[in-house]
């Protein structure tokens, strides 16, 4: 092999680039050291899957000779065994049964079970242990069709291969790398293969990686600052690709999770690196020492997965053997359950604890499970005499979110009881720099940082909208008013307006306007730059917010915002919200205000469905008055009934009735239980005080509307509650102000600035007039595609040339266009648009906007078709499906039915026209063919019913007709819902799911036709009939 040049990115050809690859994986850590009598190849070239087989059987021999007894493994029983592994229903399941065990994959032989040695796991992060590595190239592979395909590199740990990586030449795009990937990730990945963890797709500039699920998911490598990628080949290799990391990120930075595997992202990895190697290092635990020592703290913004990765630092310190306890601090009650949920499905070392007695207990007899979970006041009420115990031991402290309740004389006391041995770390989204004490103070140095800005370039999170509201009315009202009068004066007269009188009285003063109040309002409605001018004129006025009309106006305005987003006809908006109070008393009036609004609506208006609830803290003041807590309690009461009014739940019991009610409105808002698709279980909107502003996950969640003055680190944890990615249709956070909304404004720049370290513009979302002009652009692409293609808008691509490569690039383009332009118009959803006021600001009308999701599945439908792989080059590089996302979002709302009218409208709309009902049919669901045949031929030529109404009449005589049936057996319509609604919520669930039905079904069954037995399957599949209505 030639002498490897470092600058070469302009190789000769893929070849070249393989060969350049593969010496440099030699160098950093891919071939073997000599030790034991193994003598292995360090590259096995044109190698084909039995080669593979055959040299992973002789490595596991090696590697098991002690428990063998002198018996090598066979090739039938290496056949078991891969079966055994082709039995895994995917990579999360054999991470989880087979590599992390170490020995979870088992020789059964002679009665006997062998478990065998997959990797030495000591001293991975040094040379690498006890293993051997191996680079396959060229690797001979038939796929699921017995079709023969040639991969380029995989990388093999002890025989395993565990990385694929796909090569492509520096002219030509990595996307080719990925494509192919992906069709392998379709068909090859059986057997042997099963074991493949990551793949990477890369070019001598560009490198993306994926974990390898059902769907990958490429994503980008980065340094240490977050800032820069990893791209050059020279790079990736030294870092990503180099042992020991590569053998780390298989055996400790993977993390099963259900059905997908998870791999840490380059910041959490170096996080997790950090706080190992401050333990490891330093040896800390060698000194006596007075108090705990300072281990520093992570700085990883909100929202970008602290849990998981403090998760991942505990199991590492135990694996490792750094410490003999670690503790996991939380400040409030539900995030300590809510973070014990997330570590206990991961691993089952961890435990949490009922009370302060029980932690101590925990913390004197922990072998098995070493990891604790508790809250900082159980922590904090640790008696000093248990401290010998203590000292006897290793103990991590890790605080979640140092920023809050760390401080203080708790912090202080916990100090004294942990000492000598303890080292303390904090994660926090906001650290504390302009308080005494401050982070660094209580933690020490800062150990690693991903700000909120890094998070949101890097996708790891989603931009935020911010909306300061003005009531122009309310405010020209309250500066005339200062003119003449004084402040309590106009406090006490506005008090006494509603928003009718209010418009009355100010169309009475019509011209009558003071000059210094006209002046004014005028310099305030230009909402200029000078934010400290604009600020000074609040403040002349600030006495508007605590009034009752300002209250009413900021629901009315809520209510609105909520009807706008739930009437659009672009998706199904599913989404929650919380309005944050600045007072109890504040947080009582807006329930009472929204319950009287609502119940004043028309009884037909659909804003009358909306649910809100409010949630603040029972701990009352031992110094409040009797009558005052007298008050409290029936406000409790109040909140409850309504509570249960709405969902149906009864959870009072006198004793804990308001813990019960705070997890079960935790739980709704994060639609746990409960179908995110039935309206009539979610709630809308939660009006609080402080709580769930830091801390609570939701990816439902997604306005926050302020009546609160809020700055610097809480304000950014507030606004954080909106930024939880979930799917196309949340596209970005929304924070709407309304009290001192030009305030706010400079706080929200402040703050940002502080944490984020980003321009604005970076990290919010532009404004509609902006998104327009994108939509104009990428309109006009789709415009020019669509004359080239004879496509129309307004009829049906009756067929297509599907071997014309220029033809179907050009497809792929416009479908890239088009989801663009349907991505944007959600945004432009979130953002109030509205067609009446900005609609001649768009390049087409509303009857081609209802076509864009039509066009979508359409065109989606015949590119699903065509194997990008078999359309040569040069053109493939632009066949990439870059926008699937979109389609499957259309796919699944077709399956599940949850287009609205306006869908059915299109498709009624085509069957209308259409010269064929079954070229119309054959592009949608089957679900509902029968019943639209029989609308179509009944209804076709006159208006009499709609086809939309026509299913929904069809769908009821169904249900009805299997009640009728289910109540032969005794099974009413009530048993039926509940059972569907809280034990039945998805359909691909085992129906028996912890004896669900047996208990709520089964148990009320009565019969008189036979043996009761016999009913069981016809029952079931009756309410699964039921359920898919």
């Amino acid at each position: 092999m030639s002498k490897l040049n470092f600058n070469n990115v302009n190789f000769k050809n893929e070849a070249e680039f393989e060969e350049s690859v593969t010496k440099l994986l030699l160098d950093n850590g891919w071939k073997n050291r000599s030790f034991g009598e193994l003598n292995i190849d360090n590259e096995l070239n044109n190698v084909t899957e039995y080669d593979l087989k055959l040299n992973w059987l002789r490595i596991l021999n090696y590697n098991n000779v002690d428990k063998l007894d002198g018996k090598p493994i066979t090739e039938k029983e290496l056949d078991l065994l891969i079966n055994e592994i082709e039995s895994k229903q995917n990579v999360a399941q054999v991470n989880s049964d087979i590599i992390k065990p170490n020995q979870g994959l088992q020789l059964k032989r002679e009665q006997k079970i062998i478990p065998l040695t997959l990797i030495h796991k000591e001293q991975l992060n040094n040379d690498g242990g006890k293993n051997y590595f191996q680079i396959a190239r060229q690797v001979r592979i038939n796929n699921s069709n017995n079709v023969q395909k040639r991969s380029d590199i995989f990388l093999l740990i002890n025989g395993i291969p565990f990385i694929h990586i796909e090569l492509k030449d520096a002219d030509k795009n990595i996307v080719n790398a990925k494509n192919q990937l992906t069709n392998y990730n379709k068909n090859i990945y059986n057997g042997i293969f099963k074991f493949i963890h990551i793949v990477v797709a890369m070019n001598p500039l560009k490198m993306e990686y994926s974990p390898r699920n059902r769907e990958l998911k490429f994503i980008n490598w980065y340094d240490e600052t977050n800032k820069n990628e990893i791209n050059n080949w020279v790079d990736v290799v030294k870092n990503f690709l180099s042992i020991p990391m590569a053998l780390e990120l298989i055996c400790d930075y993977t993390i099963p999770d259900g059905n997908e595997l998870k791999i840490l992202r380059s910041y959490q990895y170096y996080a997790v690196k950090k706080i190992l190697d401050k333990i490891k290092k330093t040896d800390l635990f060698a000194a006596e020492n007075d108090e705990p020592i300072k281990g520093g703290f992570i700085w990883h913004a909100t929202g970008s997965g602290k849990t998981f990765t403090s998760f991942k630092t505990s199991s590492l310190i135990i694996d490792h053997n750094l410490a003999d306890l670690v503790i996991f601090v939380a400040d409030r009650i539900e995030l300590v359950d809510q973070t014990y949920n997330e570590f206990v499905k991961h691993n089952k070392m961890v435990t949490n604890v009922s009370s302060t007695k029980d932690l101590q207990n925990k913390t004197r007899k922990n072998e098995h499970q070493p990891i604790i979970v508790t809250s900082i006041q159980k922590l904090d009420r640790i008696k000093e005499e248990h401290k010998d115990i203590l000292d006897k031991k290793r103990i991590v402290l890790i605080f979640d979110e140092a920023h809050r309740s760390t401080f203080g004389q708790m912090m202080s006391k916990i100090k004294n009881t942990f000492n000598k041995k303890t080292i303390i770390f904090g994660f926090t989204g906001t650290p504390i720099f302009d308080e005494t004490p401050n982070t660094y103070d209580i933690f020490g140095e800062k150990l690693h940082s991903y700000t909120l800005g890094d998070a949101i370039v890097q996708e790891k999170v989603l931009k935020f909208s911010c909306k300061y509201n003005i009531f122009e009315d309310l405010y020209k009202w309250a500066f005339n008013c200062n003119v003449e009068y004084n402040r309590k004066y106009c406090s006490d007269t506005l008090n006494s307006l509603n928003s009718t009188e209010l418009k009355q009285e100010l169309s009475e003063l019509k011209n009558n306007v003071k000059y210094e109040a006209t002046k004014k309002i005028e310099e305030f409605n230009e909402k200029s730059d000078n934010l400290d001018k604009l600020i000074e004129l609040e403040k002349e006025i600030n006495y508007i917010y605590k009034t009752d009309l300002y209250k009413n106006l900021v629901v009315e305005s809520i209510l609105n915002d909520w009807y706008d987003l739930e009437k659009s006809k672009d998706f199904k908006y599913k989404f929650s919200s919380i309005l944050a109070t600045s007072s109890i008393d504040d947080a009582i009036k807006y329930f009472r205000i929204f319950n009287n609004y609502i119940n004043n609506l028309d009884i037909n208006d659909k804003k009358r469905k909306f649910k809100f609830t409010a949630l603040f803290t029972k701990s009352l003041d031992s110094d409040e008055s009797p009558q005052k807590l007298e008050k409290l309690e029936e406000i409790f009461k109040e909140i409850y009934k309504k509570y249960e009014q709405d969902f149906g739940s009864k959870i009072i019991n006198q004793n804990e009735e308001h813990e019960l009610f705070k997890k079960d409105v935790s739980q709704r808002l994060k639609r746990i239980n409960i179908d995110e698709n039935d309206d009539s279980k979610a709630l809308n909107l939660l009006i609080v005080v402080n709580q769930m502003l830091t801390g609570f996950d939701s990816k439902y969640i997604q306005t926050v509307y302020f009546d609160k003055f809020q700055e610097s680190q809480n304000l950014v944890q507030s606004v954080s509650r909106t930024n939880r990615k979930y799917d196309i249709n949340k596209e970005f956070g929304r924070a709407h102000f309304y009290k001192l909304p030009y305030h706010m404004k400079k706080n929200v720049e402040e703050a940002f600035r502080k944490y984020a370290y980003e321009n604005l513009t970076e990290i919010t979302v532009s404004d509609i007039s902006v998104l327009i002009n994108v939509i104009k652009s990428k309109y006009k692409e789709v415009e020019k595609l669509f004359k080239e293609l004879n496509i129309s808008w307004f009829k049906n691509i009756e067929s297509f040339d599907t071997d014309d490569i220029n033809k179907i690039v050009s497809l792929r383009k416009s479908y890239n266009h088009l989801c663009e332009i349907k991505r944007i118009m959600n945004s432009l959803n979130l953002l109030s648009f509205k067609w009446e006021e900005n609609g001649k600001l768009m390049p087409f009308d509303q009857e081609v906007a209802k076509r864009i999701d039509v066009k979508i599945y359409e065109i989606g439908s015949i590119l699903a078709n065509i194997d990008s792989t078999n359309c040569g080059n040069p053109l493939d590089n632009d066949l990439k499906f870059y926008n699937d996302e979109v389609l499957r979002d259309i796919q699944a709302r077709k399956k599940q039915e949850l287009y609205d009218k306006d869908f059915f409208a299109n498709l009624e709309w085509e069957l209308r026209t259409c010269e064929s009902i079954s070229l119309v049919l054959s592009k949608y669901c089957i679900k509902y063919h029968n019943w639209i045949k029989e609308w179509y031929n009944l209804y076709r030529n006159n208006d009499k019913i709609s086809l939309y109404d026509f299913l929904e009449l069809k769908k009821q005589e169904d249900k009805q007709e299997i009640l009728d049936e289910l109540a032969i057996y005794g099974i009413g319509k009530e048993i039926v819902d509940e059972f569907i609604n809280n034990y039945y919520i998805d359909i691909e669930e085992d129906i028996n799911k912890n004896n669900n039905f047996e208990d709520h079904i089964w148990s009320k069954v009565k019969s008189s036709n036979g043996p009761k037995y016999k009913l069981r399957n016809p029952i079931i599949e009756l309410i699964k009939q039921y359920k898919e209505k």
